[in-house]
């Protein structure tokens, strides 16, 4: 899916130690910088059309006074979890 290579695209470009030049297997957080630790496949990340649904539902709780609770199986904030746990 177009999801999919998008997903493969963004782990290789951050981090090269997940899929290596000739395979293999690596250490993924070798040498890799903290802000780019994310960037494995057991995060994963949030797409546009998720994005799009999150803020319409937010639009509607504003117009109806209403409070949202966000509530995600991988954490959204970098200060909130460890960097390697973090959503991409």
């Amino acid at each position: 899916s177009p999801e999919y290579k998008l997903a493969l695209s963004l782990i290789s470009k951050n981090n090269p130690n997940v899929f290596p030049k000739g395979g293999g297997r690596r250490d993924w957080f070798q040498d890799i910088p903290k802000s780019r630790q994310r960037f494995v496949p057991f995060n994963g990340g949030i797409g546009a059309e998720q994005l799009n649904w999150l803020d319409q539902e937010l639009d509607q709780c504003c117009r109806n006074h209403q409070r949202a609770i966000i509530i995600t199986h991988v954490p959204l904030e970098p200060e909130a979890a460890s960097q390697r746990t973090v959503a991409w």
